[in-house]
């Protein structure tokens, strides 16, 4: 399945206990990030575990996003400038994935979970 502007704004979006605007793009068994501008910004929090991801790339910037979860995908590869696009990055939840060819610690980031 892709990631349409359709999805984006149909999926589900709530206030976290920890206060963030997430993005639940959950089991739609995506496997490529695209279209994320559409969201316009909105969110601290976006929700792609259960997907079938193996890069992280095609983010547009998200200045505002602190969080990214992508637990039990198929993440084998992080583009090098990632930070570029997501300043504020601090958490990158990965729990579940096989193979990441690049180091999770070249990413300057406060909390990693592997």
């Amino acid at each position: 399945m892709r990631l349409t502007i359709e999805l984006i704004l149909q999926a589900p979006q709530y206030k976290s206990p920890a206060e963030n605007w997430t993005l639940n793009l959950r089991g739609h068994q995506l496997e490529v990030i695209e279209n994320l501008g559409a969201t316009g910004d909105y969110f601290e929090c976006i929700d792609l575990s259960d997907n079938q991801i193996i890069k992280l790339d095609g983010f547009p910037p998200l200045s505002r996003l602190n969080s990214l979860i992508l637990c039990n995908n198929r993440v084998a590869r992080i583009s090098p400038d990632l930070i570029s696009f997501l300043p504020n990055l601090e958490s990158l939840v990965l729990t579940n994935n096989r193979g990441l060819k690049r180091k999770v610690t070249d990413c300057s980031l406060d909390r990693t979970s592997l």
